[in-house]
């Protein structure tokens, strides 16, 4: 995605959640972590560094309301703090150039603060969140475990028994069984084969 002119502010200071426009003018800063674990042991030079993948975005966004535009943002207060006892609360959509350049558009909603307002000044309110990512697809365990490969001699003659003249040729010459009673069986069976 290429990023809007910021130089054009409108885009920038617009913020949509569930597609419905917030309310004044919006500042969104992303900051990406980078799901490195480093650990230093003791008595070490080198830092040992472990790719954990990568974490989720956090999202800080800060909302500047005039004194006019609070009563139109109230109608984000249950979407930003929902009042449920015991249900997970639902990702938001979100839409913002900031966001969208790092493919983020669905945000949990963390911590909201809003500190007491200026004299004469604006409201602000900061609200953290973070990048909804969805949980990965459980697969499904084998309910029986697979009998374990056996490498008896009657085993393989089953198997070279099924192919052709040609392909049982083919078979045998790969095949070098370690025990010497099964390298017996086996020319024995196919003789000239080894």
């Amino acid at each position: 995605m290429t990023l809007p002119d910021w130089t054009k502010v409108e885009d920038w200071d617009a913020l949509y959640l569930n597609s419905r426009r917030v309310p004044g003018v919006v500042k969104v800063n992303v900051e990406l972590p980078s799901g490195l674990d480093k650990k230093k042991a003791r008595g070490r030079r080198k830092t040992r560094i472990t790719d954990d993948g990568a974490p989720a975005a956090e999202v800080d966004i800060t909302v500047e309301l005039l004194p006019e535009e609070c009563e139109a943002f109230e109608s984000f207060v249950n979407l930003l703090r929902p009042r449920q006892d015991s249900t997970p609360r639902e990702p938001i959509n979100a839409g913002h150039p900031a966001l969208a350049f790092w493919g983020i558009y669905k945000l949990l909603i963390g911590k909201v603060r809003s500190p007491h307002p200026t004299q004469g000044g604006t409201f602000i309110v900061n609200i953290s969140a973070e990048e909804w990512v969805p949980e990965p697809k459980k697969t499904a365990k084998p309910k029986n475990k697979p009998a374990e490969a056996s490498t008896t001699t009657a085993d393989v003659d089953a198997l070279i028994a099924d192919l052709t003249p040609a392909q049982q040729a083919a078979a045998l010459s790969s095949f070098e069984p370690d025990d010497p009673d099964a390298a017996d069986l086996l020319q024995s069976q196919f003789p000239g084969s080894f």
